[in-house]
């Protein structure tokens, strides 16, 4: 009989891969106080391994989430609820005792451009609307990544638990995940990701195209004096892929001002900064790179020979510079091979990629 673990409404969560006994004390605790409040029915503690995978992708099959497209290997297409396509700005907090802390307030009053705030007493509220509960009848999975090579002194560990086997699959693509992370983690310090699509089993009415989502309470939160960010109700790309902006930007922001680097969000391919270095004249010259999205535009006026096509990012870490994310997942929509022959030549045969 598989192992079960206890929560205090004395509902049992049955262990259906892995061993809690091998994680730190800090790990379990998040994980066994995660499925009290969430109260899944299971849970899976990820390897990362291609059976694992292969699994993940039959189930989101058997599910109708996913469907496999036969031009391209490995190639598999998700049809969302439309009302759950993009981020939404509007619906991601940070969460700080002071608002300036967070964002600066508008001369006059008023809600600031830059961001949105959110005090611990309505987080708190927000959390208790929203999480108890919300797993009922789904596995919660445990996934343990790592932003930036696995072992390597400037990467960073996350935890992300979540319901949605989309978000194993996608996590899976985007950063590095599994045993390796676990064993490197140790009694590690490591950012808490809790993430749930916000429909309990049963469903209390159908889904569009398979998909789980709760769009009217979507929440995206962050707490950076906890390192901890807590996401609800949406099963899309940065919303629910924690490691992305969540992680790499936003929380990564606060770790690097602590610590005295810096958090970027930009692409970098070797080849073409390579050339760059050359043509500025030093095989170590650095240069300030464009904003997320500004690529396209500013590279081709700046290099026209080097850099013909438009170009996209990815977050990382800069201090000597390293890449936290491992797989592609562009932001194209409507992009064809001429105005983004970079992006559409790397889906020709890419070891992964995920395209929103």
């Amino acid at each position: 009989m598989p192992p079960q673990l206890q929560s205090q409404n004395r509902t049992a969560a049955r262990v259906l891969q892995g061993d809690l006994a091998s994680l730190s004390p800090a790990l379990r605790e998040f994980i066994e106080s995660s499925v009290n409040l969430c109260q899944p029915d299971a849970l899976h503690i990820c390897d990362g391994s291609d059976e694992e995978n292969r699994a993940i992708l039959h189930l989101l099959e058997e599910q109708g989430v996913i469907s496999k497209l036969h031009k391209y290997n490995n190639c598999w297409l998700a049809r969302t609820d439309p009302r759950d396509v993009a981020r939404v700005e509007s619906k991601t907090v940070i969460v700080t005792p002071e608002q300036r802390d967070t964002v600066p307030s508008p001369r006059g009053g008023g809600v600031s451009q830059l961001g949105r705030w959110m005090s611990p007493e309505e987080w708190d509220k927000a959390m208790n609307l929203r999480f108890p509960g919300c797993m009922k009848g789904r596995v919660m999975y445990v996934i343990a990544f790592s932003m930036g090579p696995v072992g390597s002194p400037l990467s960073k560990i996350g935890v992300e638990l979540t319901d949605s086997p989309y978000v194993v699959a996608s996590m899976r693509i985007m950063t590095r995940v599994g045993k390796a992370v676990l064993s490197v983690l140790g009694n590690g310090e490591f950012v808490r990701c809790l993430h749930s699509v916000g429909c309990p089993l049963p469903l209390k009415k159908p889904l569009v195209n398979n998909w789980p989502c709760n769009p009217d309470l979507t929440l995206i939160a962050h707490i950076p004096d906890q390192r901890r960010i807590v996401s609800f109700g949406s099963g899309y790309g940065g919303n629910s892929l924690l490691g992305k902006k969540c992680f790499a930007l936003r929380i990564a922001s606060r770790i690097a001002k602590e610590e005295g680097w810096l958090a970027e969000h930009m692409l970098v391919s070797q080849k073409r900064v390579g050339l760059v270095l050359r043509a500025l004249g030093s095989p170590s010259a650095a240069f300030p790179p464009p904003p997320s999205r500004c690529l396209a535009p500013v590279f081709p006026v700046l290099f026209p020979v080097l850099f013909p096509d438009g170009l996209y990012y990815f977050p990382a870490v800069c201090a000597h510079l390293i890449q936290v994310q491992v797989g592609w997942e562009p932001a194209g929509g409507g992009a064809g091979a001429r105005g983004r022959g970079f992006e559409a030549d790397s889906m020709t045969s890419p070891p992964d990629l995920a395209f929103d």
